[in-house]
């Protein structure tokens, strides 16, 4: 819960969150009871896992937003351990480099299409662009001039340039109304990772030999709007399900999303701000190396947090809401449900760049207190205090 701000890699979303026990974004479905938490260890582990899961969810829904090209603006942040990782920085770089050719072919598709329907209300496009080594890209749909809406089908056959084969459907849909939103389906939509959905291949020169291979069948949805022409509040949404699989430089990602929700209000004060978010669903990732095989699942029920700037050189946080965590393997981290309750909201100096104050308890009996040298101190209920030097002393007790 430490939602310093940091710069996190600019990458492509990991699809997570297999379990379809997730509830939907608004759905009343109520969390299962708080797991036990009877030692210190377990506290230390619970009180990490919570602290890092909001900044989990909120980046994996920044680059998910991507996708749309901006119309769902969740920004980086918030910071997750996981960027820490060689293994997971590694892997965000190969897949943002695998992405980058058929990202660009898709914004050269739409420029053409809307260049085709200069002041035309509404005007029919389709188009085969031919790929510079072989295969083709074809685009069908319709553009709107005049509001920027547009709807395309773009079925990429073997779409062979730089090294790369790009091969599978994506259809993207935009309204630019008052209230813009987007639909986009990469894959087939059918819930089941095949070599027919959205697929990139990565070659040695000549396309000799595979290095990587990007496999996607997401389906996303979202909005965004501005409260009044002044745009002094926005409000975003986004919804993802689906399953990505990467493969590539000794090691395998797997994951989906399932449900996952999260929904934005972002209001400016004249001095300052201030932003709550709510999440719902599922995101889990499963990777597998040379070391074996390790992942983590989150479901998320009506998780609320809220980040206040008051102008004076800190912000101030809360989160409430539960988070189930299941970890691969299973004595990775303490495992369950923890039901999280912020009851001084803590705060974040950027004179020291320190939590300097806060208090959340989880599952009524484990207190998190944030202290004035920096330093956080976990207690159990009848039990001695343990004391981190930082955050992130906390937070690699359970690395996210």
């Amino acid at each position: 819960m430490n939602f310093t701000k940091s710069a996190l890699l600019s990458i492509l979303a990991v699809a997570a969150g297999c379990s379809s026990s997730g509830s939907k974004a608004g759905d009343p479905n109520p969390p299962p009871p708080p797991t036990p938490i009877a030692t210190t260890a377990q506290a230390a582990s619970a009180s990490a896992a919570a602290e890092q899961s909001l900044g989990v969810a909120l980046s994996d829904a920044y680059y998910l937003g991507g996708f749309s090209g901006g119309v769902s603006p969740f920004a980086p942040r918030f910071k997750s351990m996981a960027a820490q990782d060689p293994r997971f920085s590694a892997f965000r770089a190969a897949q943002s480099k695998l992405m980058a050719s058929p990202k660009a072919r898709l914004a050269d598709g739409l420029r053409k299409a809307k260049s085709f329907a200069t002041s035309r209300a509404t005007a029919a496009y389709d188009e085969t662009q031919y790929c510079y080594d072989s295969g083709t890209v074809h685009f069908v749909g319709s553009v709107d001039d005049m509001t920027g809406s547009y709807s395309l089908t773009v079925t990429f056959d073997h779409c062979r340039e730089y090294d790369e084969d790009t091969n599978g459907v994506v259809v993207e849909t935009i309204s630019a109304d008052a209230v813009e939103s987007f639909s986009i389906r990469i894959g087939d939509g059918d819930g089941t990772l095949e070599a027919t959905d959205f697929t990139v291949t990565d070659y040695t020169t000549g396309y000799a030999d595979v290095t990587d291979t990007e496999t996607m069948d997401l389906t996303l949805s979202g909005s965004w709007r501005c409260a009044n022409e002044a745009c002094s509040s926005t409000t975003s949404s986004l919804t993802a399900n689906g399953k990505e699989s990467y493969v590539g430089y000794g090691f395998e990602l797997t994951g989906a999303y399932s449900h996952f929700g999260m929904s934005d209000t972002l209001t400016y004060t004249g001095v300052g701000s201030r932003e709550t978010f709510t999440v719902n669903g599922a995101a889990s990732e499963t990777v597998t190396d040379d070391t074996g095989t390790y992942g983590q699942a989150l479901t998320f029920y009506g998780l609320v947090a809220s980040q206040e700037d008051t102008g004076m050189n800190y912000v101030d946080d809360t989160i409430d809401g539960t988070v189930v965590f299941d970890f691969t393997p299973d004595d990775a981290c303490y495992e369950g449900a923890f039901a999280i309750d912020t009851q001084t909201p803590i705060r974040f100096s950027f004179d020291t760049y320190m939590t300097v104050a806060g208090k959340v308890v989880i599952n009524g009996n484990v207190t998190m207190t944030y202290n004035s040298d920096g330093t956080v101190t976990v207690a159990i209920a009848g039990q001695a205090p343990t004391t981190y030097d930082n955050v992130s002393s906390l937070e690699y007790v359970c690395a996210l």
